[in-house]
């Protein structure tokens, strides 16, 4: 059950169940004395119908002020109710109970009283209680019997047949009145009393003042009628002036209620509207905190796809180099004896044509394994400071002359573009295959933009990629209209082997070498494309503050050995015999060795005897890293090439503290090992036989 603002629960319902027990216990003790008041030589206030009608009153009040009212509780309301509902209507139907007679005023009392303690729930519409509105005749008669009694006056006889109530049965009405509001105090007639707002505020005030004001009003015009005081027209015209006063100040009291009341209620207002501002303002705090963190958040995932991007590009890298290590051995093997077999053959034979077309083969192969080096990053690339610009323009050049005739080529460069620490033939190839990839996206017509221009990264623009830092760039940004590419592709573009090309028609190694040599180069590449919208390619290159250097001019042809002698080491016997019988082609004298531990016992025996070493990197036993140590422990300065299928930067410092002079890589050993080994009997220093 809720209560009325005006009270804390439970109080109201506690004090209408005592007024409720306390009534009703009244009556159970009047019917009891009733047949003792013959014997104790006096008359109760009270006939047996009355006292009756308390007890299942007072009952009926103590099951409805209950905390929980149930619908069990509900059906002992109404029995309970309806006796002395229905003693009363009888009684005002001329009907006797009990040899008992009631009066009319108490007979309408009763049936008034037990019908609103019949239905205290009653409520035609929401908020209202109607038959409150019936208890008013009950409390008028009531307390017209309370002040004709402190008056010390009494009704003429007509009118106290209608209108007496004993006085202590209008005691008993007014308890059992005020016991039904409490029993629901937050509606009806103390709804509207004990209510927060400004009618509320002035009843709690006007109501006893009036009370009190009446009182003496009526008890001032009694004892002045009594005294002859309104005898004349000057005692009434005091009356009136007085009750003109004493109404008048009612009215300014009203005021101030409500005028305070407003003041409140502007206070409230005031407030409620600071709350709102600030409410407010801590929401707009809360949606900044709240964007910021979902930037944040969108950042952070991103760059966590970046960093697993990233690091499955690296295993995948490690897979392919040491894949391509094994077919370098097998690619130098093919390309050593293609070029013996061609050089053993006469001028004009038929074969020669046949070996030419397995050593361009060989070479494309060469050229692809070049292209898998390159995405795992195990190739030893030579970077250095150039002019970013001239490796574009030749780029374009090279474009324009490949691309069908309904591609158009854009070129946009700016003058203020910094010097980068790169490889030209890697841009080059990172353009060109850009290129294909765009052409094949565009068919027969469309347009590609070429844009070279500087940038610099800030903090937050570095956050968006995993790859970039803060600093200069020179930003290569390679733009195309063709079809453009969904969200489910842009994931797997750079993948080694993923292609939206043809059977046939490419190898899925294109974008996967164009993310090695800028990750080599220490630079990012980002890509952004829609369906139907074409694809931007940004580029981004780190600038670096060393003068440019400008490439070195080939070099002549190299000169033929003279009988030196070279201990050539691999455990590869059909490599090793192969570069056996080029050495000798060559001019030199090799002596072959399967094992490093055999090449070095044999060294040991024998220090003087061989001019320069040419071993392998990767062998079983001994690697020959730890194989150039032993050697150069045993005689310091003895020249030593290493041939190797990959090589990555931290054993190329390895390399040369163990005293390698060069390395080659395979499978360029037919081009290369004549001229570095040449150069490198040239440095070598006299040895003591």
């Amino acid at each position: 059950m809720s209560n009325s603002p005006g009270f804390t629960a439970p109080y109201p319902g506690l004090i209408a169940r005592v007024i409720g027990l306390g009534t009703s216990l009244t009556g159970l003790l009047l019917l009891t004395l009733q047949g003792w008041s013959a014997s104790l030589f006096f008359q109760l206030p009270f006939n047996s119908l009355e006292a009756l009608s308390l007890v299942f009153l007072g009952a009926a009040l103590w099951f409805q002020a209950r905390h929980a009212f149930s619908p069990s509780d509900r059906k002992i309301v109404v029995a309970l109710a309806l006796p002395p509902f229905l003693i009363g209507l009888g009684a005002l139907a001329g009907i006797h109970f009990l040899r008992d007679a009631l009066g009319f005023a108490p007979a309408l009392s009763l049936v008034l009283v037990g019908l609103a303690a019949a239905l205290p729930d009653f409520e035609p519409w929401p908020g209202s209680r109607p038959l409150h509105a019936l208890l008013m005749p009950v409390i008028w008669a009531s307390i017209l019997t309370g002040i004709t009694l402190a008056y010390g006056t009494g009704a003429p006889n007509f009118f106290n047949i209608y209108t007496g109530i004993p006085a202590p049965l209008a005691l008993a009405f007014i308890l059992l009145i005020a016991g039904i509001l409490l029993a629901r105090p937050e509606k009806g007639i103390l709804g509207t009393l004990f209510s927060e707002n400004a009618g509320g505020a002035m009843a709690r005030l006007l109501i006893p003042l009036v009370a009190v004001a009446a009182f003496i009003i009526g008890w001032l015009r009694i004892h002045g009628i009594r005294h002859g005081y309104f005898d004349n027209f000057f005692g009434y015209s005091q009356f009136a002036a007085t009750n003109l006063v004493v109404f008048s100040i009612f009215i300014w009291i009203s005021a101030r209620v409500l005028n305070r009341t407003d003041a409140k209620r502007r206070l409230a207002m005031e407030k409620v509207q600071e709350g709102n501002l600030e409410l407010t303002r801590v929401n707009a705090s809360l949606e900044a905190r709240i964007r910021q963190h979902y930037v944040a958040e969108e950042a952070r995932k991103k760059a966590e796809m970046q960093l697993f991007q990233s690091q499955k590009m690296e295993a995948l890298g490690t897979l392919a180099s040491g894949i391509a290590h094994d077919f370098n051995n097998i690619l130098t093997i093919i390309l050593l004896n293609s070029d013996l077999a061609r050089e053993s053959l006469p001028e004009g034979h038929a074969a020669s044509a046949n070996l030419a077309e397995i050593g361009k083969a060989g070479n494309r192969a060469a050229g692809l394994i070049r292209q898998i080096m390159t995405f795992g990053q195990r190739n030893e690339s030579e970077l250095r400071s150039l002019r970013i610009e001239k490796v574009v323009e030749s780029a374009v050049s090279l474009l324009r002359s490949s691309f069908p005739p309904g591609i158009q080529i854009e070129a946009a460069m700016r003058d203020d573009i910094p010097a980068v620490n790169a490889n030209p033939s890697h841009i080059e190839q990172v353009l060109i295959n850009l290129g294909a990839n765009a052409a094949h996206a565009m068919g027969a017509t469309g347009t590609l933009r070429i844009e070279l221009e500087p940038v610099t990264i800030t903090t937050d623009k570095a956050a968006l990629s995993a790859q970039l830092r803060e600093g200069r760039y020179a930003r290569i940004t390679v733009s195309d209209s063709g079809h453009g590419m969904d969200p489910t592709t842009l994931k797997k573009i750079f993948d080694p082997f993923f292609t939206t090309k043809a059977p046939g028609e490419g190898t899925g190694l294109g974008l996967s070498v164009v993310h090695g040599i800028l990750k080599l180069h220490g630079g990012a590449v980002t890509v952004y494309s829609e369906p139907g919208r074409g694809t931007v390619f940004s580029l981004y290159f780190p600038a670096t503050t060393l003068s440019p250097v400008e490439a070195t001019p080939a070099k002549p042809a190299v000169p033929r050995g003279k009988g030196e002698r070279i201990l050539c080491v691999d455990d590869d016997d059909s490599l090793v015999a192969a570069v056996s019988v080029m050495l000798e082609n060559l001019g030199y004298v090799p002596t072959v060795h399967l094992r490093p531990i055999e090449a070095l016992e044999d060294f040991r025996a024998h220090p003087g005897r061989y001019d320069l070493v040419l071993t392998d990197f990767s062998m079983p036993g001994m690697s020959g890293l730890a194989l150039a140590r032993a050697l150069t422990g045993i005689h310091p300065g003895i020249p030593i090439i290493m041939m190797s299928g990959y090589l990555g930067p931290e054993d190329a410092g390895e390399a040369l503290r163990a005293g390698i002079q060069d390395v080659i890589l395979k499978p360029d050993v037919p081009e290369k090992m004549g001229e570095m080994v040449s150069r490198a009997l040239a440095a070598r220093p006299r040895l003591a036989t």
